[in-house]
């Protein structure tokens, strides 16, 4: 079962889900590395109608969305950050790690989704160091977007550069 859902193998683990195995959080682990929404959804609602140990718990959840967003495997990451993240989580450092993490790997639509869900990008990370890496990532159109958010918040925003000589 964990072979087919890393390798994403939909119709095997369908095969499998009929003839009564079980999903376990192995299982999960591996439909997240094969990207597969399908199984993905599948291991969730069999987990969550167990009521025991093996269900999913939602810092798990939330752990797994790194590599979806390192990875830009973006349908998958709006279904957990939709089905698993809170108002109350946009707050948060581990918020702001996922920022950080999207800015390091030039992922503007992690960037955009946590912005629409009422992240406060001007005010919950430090600025200029988000501006930085960005640049030095070379993510020219990330880095036009960010500055466009701090210059509708501030107008009077500006960047010193150095001086030619």
């Amino acid at each position: 079962m964990n072979y087919s859902a890393a390798c994403g193998s939909v119709k095997c683990f369908k095969y499998l889900i009929l003839n009564h195995e079980q999903a376990s959080q192995k299982t999960f682990n591996y439909a997240i590395l094969s990207g597969n929404i399908e199984i993905i959804k599948i291991i969730d609602q069999q987990l969550a109608a167990n009521n025991d140990t093996k269900k999913i718990t939602t810092s798990t959840r939330k752990s797994r969305i790194v590599p979806l967003i390192e990875t830009h495997k973006n349908d998958l990451f709006d279904w957990v950050f939709e089905q698993k993240f809170t108002k109350d989580d946009m707050s948060n450092d581990f918020i702001n790690n996922l920022v950080v993490c999207s800015i390091t790997n030039g992922n503007i639509h992690a960037l955009i989704e946590f912005i629409d869900r009422g992240y406060d990008f001007i005010s919950n990370i430090k600025t200029t160091e988000a501006l930085k890496l960005a640049a030095k990532n070379g993510f020219c159109k990330l880095l036009e977007f960010m500055i466009n958010i701090i210059d509708k918040k501030h107008r009077h925003f500006s960047i010193k550069t150095p001086q030619n000589s």
